[in-house]
């Protein structure tokens, strides 16, 4: 299938290889401006700008302080964990770890991910902080909202029951946005 033949801007027959091997059409060609495509490209990228500002700032909203319960998982017996202990599990999923510490008032769980680059937090029970040794970010041991450094946003709490001796992770609520 051969294409339009190529024209030079006056009308004559193109004569180079590159023209006859990718013919264009300047008629065709000459229904958009530059100036019309660039407008175009403009819009359509601002509107793409737009959209993506409204996602960053109702999804956050959508979502703080929700709740989403999972399938109970046995995460550990309540008399396994003295005061100041740490205990690494992942929840709901085996990409999610998690950290369940005793503290002297009791039990908290939290996401492991820093919220700024999701680098792991490392609890310090007696300071009553999660710390985030990659750029210096500090979480409340108490309620996983963010103290010093980078991260604005709290860590998720891991909801967690007691049965039967046992404690029992059963969802993940997300923290209010920073």
């Amino acid at each position: 299938m051969k294409g339009p033949e190529s024209k030079n801007p006056d009308g004559r027959p193109s004569t180079s290889a590159w023209q006859r091997q990718f013919p264009i059409d300047t008629a065709e060609e000459a229904k958009q401006t530059r100036r019309q495509f660039v407008a175009g490209a403009a819009v359509a990228g601002g509107a793409m700008a737009c959209g993506q500002l409204g996602l960053q700032l109702v999804a956050p909203a959508a979502t703080a302080g929700q709740l989403t319960e999972y399938g109970p998982l046995d995460v550990a017996a309540a008399d396994d964990l003295g005061p100041g202990d740490a205990l690494l599990f992942h929840f709901p999923d085996e990409h999610t770890p998690c950290l369940l510490i005793r503290t002297a008032e009791g039990i908290v769980a939290y996401t492991q991910k820093c919220t700024h680059l999701a680098c792991p937090v490392v609890p310090d029970v007696e300071k009553g902080t999660l710390n985030c040794p990659c750029h210096k970010g500090a979480f409340s041991l108490s309620d996983g909202m963010p103290l010093a450094g980078p991260p604005r946003t709290g860590l998720s709490e891991v909801v967690m029951e007691q049965r039967n001796g046992r404690l029992v992770a059963t969802g993940i609520r997300t923290p209010p946005a920073g």
